[in-house]
């Protein structure tokens, strides 16, 4: 937390890690910068995920295996069984996706990567999330707001004054701070 005064940055600092503590998020995040411009005014701000935050891939929900000429699929984790059939069908067309039993599918055809297809990205789930408690710490007026996202996190601004050179400049330079090699 930078910008204001150490009395100011505190309580912005108290506030972002109890609302954080309180949607249970905290574990989520390797860093977070909040920085505050009171001449614009605008916050700044950069969040990085953990690593452990990692997407479910079908091998992880899943046993693969040759069958005839086809891939079958016997799903391990049933909560999931509607997305890994959703994927299926949008790689490899509907009708090449066929539900044998509950947790059977067949899949016509052997693909040698079909073990990496992503069946649910957290990291999506994790951004929405971040994002959602942000709204309860920067200010309500603030209605101009630029994010810039990538794999591993987001940078963005929020003001009350139009977009401004001095938004990409600022975001880029949190953008450097985190380290991540991320270019706004």
């Amino acid at each position: 937390m930078r910008g204001g005064s150490p009395e100011e940055n505190g309580h912005l600092k108290k506030l972002t890690e109890d609302t954080f503590k309180e949607l249970a998020l905290g574990k989520k995040l390797e860093r977070i910068i909040l920085v505050s411009d009171i001449g614009i005014p605008a916050i700044y701000l950069g969040c990085r995920f953990k690593r452990d935050v990692q997407p479910v891939v079908l091998s992880d929900i899943a046993r693969i295996r040759e069958q005839g000429g086809e891939t079958r699929l016997q799903i391990t984790e049933e909560r999931y069984y509607d997305e890994v059939l959703s994927v299926l069908a949008k790689r490899y067309g509907v009708e090449s996706v066929v539900q044998d039993e509950r947790n059977i599918i067949f899949v016509k055809g052997i693909f040698p990567d079909l073990e990496k297809t992503v069946v649910y990205d957290f990291t999506e789930e994790v951004r929405e999330h971040i994002i959602d408690a942000l709204w309860h710490i920067l200010p309500e007026g603030f209605k101009v707001r630029r994010f810039v996202h990538f794999e591993d996190g987001f940078v963005g601004t929020v003001s009350d004054v139009p977009t401004i050179r001095e938004f990409d400049i600022q975001m880029q330079a949190i953008a450097d701070e985190m380290g991540a090699g991320w270019h706004v």
